[in-house]
């Protein structure tokens, strides 16, 4: 008998793959149509997912990425702590 974190793993893997080949096909299907390359597709809306990421979670990945972003948060976490 399976452990059920195996069998959970593995139905997810399924769904997954799934939805990326739905996924896929659909993409191509929409560069067909407006006739532009699947590539400057995929590169826009994966600018538009990570744009809607960032507003939902208000993180800017760029300064976390550079090292300003620490910095805030360290003075943001002293301000809470003082108000506190």
């Amino acid at each position: 008998m399976e452990h059920p974190a195996a069998v959970s793993r593995r139905k997810l893997q399924k769904v997954y793959t799934l939805m990326h080949k739905q996924t896929r096909a659909r993409l191509k299907t929409i560069a067909g149509l407006q006739g532009i390359p699947l590539f400057e597709l995929l590169d826009t809306l994966a600018g538009d997912y990570i744009r809607g990421w960032e507003k939902l979670h208000k993180l800017n990945l760029d300064k976390l990425q550079s090292g300003d972003f620490g910095k805030a948060a360290k003075s943001a976490t002293k301000r809470t702590r003082a108000k506190d």
